[in-house]
């Protein structure tokens, strides 16, 4: 009887934690998904920038989103969608990466976008990277259900 009481409050842990993290990503999830639409739909770099965090230029380059938009434009013309595939919890669960694909007339770009829970209990952009080839797979990665 005790094993078995032990065992369901494990499961119900368990269960929790996964919920905790499932509840987290979806809120990064729309943070990234509403920083892409700015940046490349709305066109709109200086409204992609108030989504970053203070440090976003420091770790990603003077001037990296107005750079990723242009090469964007350039090589891959307009973007019709987003789609998130997965992510990975960091190990402070303060930390999401996050990897969409943007689908645009001139084929699809693959992005990895890191956000990070502030202080004030908000998702802010840390940092994003681009690539003609999906990235991972990862160990610790975990996909999002279908849209």
């Amino acid at each position: 009887m005790k094993k078995t009481a032990v065992l369901f409050l494990m499961l119900v842990f368990a269960f929790s934690c996964g919920r905790i993290f499932l509840i987290e990503a979806e809120k990064a999830r729309a943070k990234a998904g509403d920083f892409l639409y700015t940046l490349y739909k709305m066109q709109d770099v200086d409204a992609a920038y108030a989504m970053t965090d203070s440090n976003f230029e420091s770790n990603n380059g003077t001037g990296a989103l107005e750079i990723a938009f242009d090469t964007a434009k350039v090589k891959y013309g307009t973007f019709i969608g987003f789609k998130a595939d997965s992510y990975i919890v960091d190990s402070d669960n303060r930390t999401v990466e996050l990897f969409y694909r943007a689908l645009s007339e001139k084929g699809v770009l693959h992005h990895r976008i890191s956000v990070r829970l502030d202080e004030n209990g908000k998702y802010k952009v840390t940092g994003m990277e681009t690539s003609p080839m999906p990235f991972g797979p990862f160990r610790t990665e975990r996909k999002f259900k279908s849209e």
